[in-house]
């Protein structure tokens, strides 16, 4: 039997096929769960989950089940006899510990927009039960006739400003009444036509805009989402919004996804402008190979992020492979034939790129560290470092005729994939990044942000714009502003508890900064953006919080819980910094430390033991940032999205405050 997808379990019992399981006579020993979370014509990215139910352990165990679709798992092995499969487990873990979980990805292949999640299964002989959980929500509930066909539903669709109607049709099983909502109600208003025909949107803004429509099936439950993008009122397709944007780190786990597909109402909205995900690794054994048909790592996150009406960004960290560090990104750039491999897989990239999103924005930051390795420790300009670059790119086809002609050094190598990018994928827009740690010169104190504490304020903001400056010159003169679209900046990849932080006594680290030092940051990223032209893009900005904050939490009707300062629950400042909070900081040191105003910044109020602090996206538009992105950087930090859980480990804290903040964002300034 073929189906289109549904949400809840099968529990099943087979004769003949094992030993039978039912809930009065025995437990089962484990759960299994499949679900699908991005499709495309002919094909399907699944999650497959096992979960040891009992206190035993299971060595060497086998799953079997029934599928006439391709199954490839990224973990295990599949033997496939006909429409059976057996899945046992990779040879690096064999064994399923008591309440331990076996996860893998797979592929799926299957044509059009069915697909056959198994109806049984089987482990170590024994019938368990089955949940299969459509993430995707591809076109189980509703089509759109005048926009997809048969091979492939449709992710988006564009629409004019003012009133327009979407037919749409049920699918069987799906007989309504529907129910719609959006993910963007400032954008547009939704109604119904009379017997759930067609959908009617309204835009609200002038600007236009994107946001997601969710149409779900009353008697079913079942979901589908639709992104939708308004044209402004002289016609064009939206790029990036008007405001100074933010986005959140997300993958395309079941957690993720359904965070933003599960939105509310006012603060409980799920809203961000934009979403990114690393690809790294390296071209040789990195994310290209990470799953069963190789590139499907950014296929279904084109399509999944395109559904939810968030722009997808992609963090491109591919000169290093398993390691990171100067000599590593050094010995890959004058390897030809590494730097062939480079060539091929940004082709491979921007061909994916071209079929699955030909005219939409995404966003790019180029190889994180690369050129602050250099700098720091080279010695030597852009142009004076030797990288394999004309033969490797004509080798791949990306050099032809009449193509500039690049030097084989770093410069050559930057400009190259700059020219690359630009000619193949107009749409894309990227840019490179520059490390604040990657100072070239000695910093008083060992923090540039924090050399105001070391030198004195006058002092240590011109030590920040000198050295500003002399990365500027750096950058520039590698070739980074070539046919880029804008610069980007981390902070750290630590949260402030997790790297050489002491939450006791936060003027002892270097990475949990006070308000000034957020203010020297601020001076630091502007004097690259008046210094390169380019605008700018905050990325991988550590989640956490100051404790402990005043805010009411709409899920509990309190106040968010203090962070732990252990794995996952680290405080940081940088969301308490450009969102705003009230917050009590606790002891004197801490009180004392975040109290600081040498910035005279003049919304940082004291009140008691209550700290305010303004939020400062107005003044990151004014220093020339035009998107902010909040993220884990490494395993232990703290996370906005829930992964693996459900929910995240900051506790909805940067989720809600985003929701207030984009009720009225802070505009950019005019150009």
């Amino acid at each position: 039997m073929r189906i289109r997808g549904a949400w809840g379990a099968v529990w099943l019992v087979l004769a003949g096929a094992g030993q039978a399981w039912s809930g009065e006579a025995m437990a089962p020993p484990v759960a299994v769960t499949f679900e699908r979370l991005s499709a495309w014509s002919g094909g399907y990215g699944g999650q497959l989950s096992i979960k040891n139910l009992t206190t035993q352990s299971f060595p060497g165990w086998t799953l079997t089940f029934q599928t006439p679709d391709g199954v490839s798992p990224y973990n295990g092995t599949i033997l496939r006899f006909g429409n059976g499969c057996t899945l046992t487990p990779p040879s690096w873990s064999t064994t399923l510990a008591a309440g331990a979980t076996f996860t893998t990805g797979y592929a799926g292949t299957a044509p059009g927009l069915d697909w056959t999640p198994p109806l049984q299964a089987s482990f170590d002989g024994i019938v368990v039960p089955v949940t299969v959980v459509d993430v995707f929500g591809g076109a189980q509930v509703v089509t759109f006739p005048g926009y997809e066909n048969a091979n492939l539903p449709v992710d988006q669709i564009t629409l004019p400003q003012g009133a327009s109607q979407v037919a749409m049709t049920a699918m069987p099983g799906s007989a309504g009444p529907f129910t719609v909502s959006a993910s963007n109600p400032q954008l547009m208003t939704l109604a119904l036509a009379p017997g759930g025909t067609a959908l009617q949107i309204s835009s609200r803004l002038a600007a236009g805009g994107r946001g997601s429509v969710r149409i779900t099936d009353g008697p079913t439950g079942k979901s589908r989402y639709l992104g939708i993008r308004i044209r402004n009122t002289a016609g064009a397709a939206p790029g990036f919004p008007p405001y100074v944007s933010v986005g959140v780190c997300s993958e395309d786990t079941a957690g993720d996804l359904g965070m933003f597909q599960g939105w509310g109402l006012g603060v409980e909205n799920r809203r961000a402008d934009n979403r990114y995900i690393y690809l790294n690794g390296g071209p040789v054994s990195g994310w290209w190979t990470w799953t069963a048909n190789p590139g499907d790592r950014v296929r279904g996150y084109l399509h999944n992020s395109l559904r939810l009406g968030l722009i997808p960004t992609f963090v491109w960290y591919n000169i290093p492979d398993a390691s990171a560090g100067y000599p590593v990104d050094l010995q890959h750039v004058q390897d030809a034939s590494y730097m062939q491999a480079y060539f091929a897989l940004l082709a491979r990239t921007l061909a994916i790129f071209n079929a699955e999103a030909p005219a939409e924005t995404i966003m790019l930051v180029l190889e994180p560290d690369f050129l602050g390795f250099l700098m720091q420790q080279s010695g030597l300009p852009a142009s004076g470092i030797s990288a394999q670059v004309s033969g490797p790119a004509t080798a791949d086809g990306l050099l032809k005729a009449g193509d500039p002609v690049f030097p084989d050094t770093v410069q050559g190598l930057v400009k190259a994939i700059n020219y690359f990018i630009h000619r193949q994928c107009p749409q894309v827009r990227f840019g490179w990044q520059i490390n604040v740690w990657a100072s070239p010169d000695p910093v008083p104190g060992g923090s540039l942000m924090k050399t105001t504490d070391a030198q004195g304020w006058s002092a240590g903001r011109a030590f920040i714009q000198a050295q500003a400056a002399k990365v500027a010159a750096y950058y520039a003169a590698a070739g980074i502003t070539s046919y880029a679209s804008f610069i980007s900046f981390d902070k750290y990849g630590f949260d402030a508890g997790g790297a050489d932080g002491d939450p006791a006594d936060p003027a002892r680290g270097d990475w949990f900064w006070n308000s000034d030092h957020w203010n020297n940051y601020l001076l630091y990223v502007k004097t690259l953006h008046t210094s390169t032209g380019l605008p700018a893009a905050l990325w991988q900005l550590p989640v956490g919080r100051i404790n402990t904050s005043q805010a009411a939490d709409p899920y509990t009707g309190g106040l968010f819980p203090a962070l732990g300062n252990t794995v996952n629950s680290y405080e940081d400042s940088s969301a308490t910094w450009f969102f705003g909070d009230r917050f009590i900081p606790g002891s004197s040191l801490r009180q004392a430390y975040f109290n600081s105003n040498r910035a005279q910044d003049p919304g940082l109020v004291q009140s008691g033991g209550t700290l305010i602090w303004p939020a400062h996206f107005a003044a990151a538009g004014a220093a020339g940032v035009f998107n902010v992105m909040f993220g884990d950087g490494v395993p232990q930090s703290t996370r906005a999205r829930p992964d693996g859980g459900t929910a995240p480990t900051d506790g909805w804290w940067l989720m809600t405050a985003l929701q207030r903040y984009l009720v009225n964002p802070a505009p950019l300034p005019a150009p």
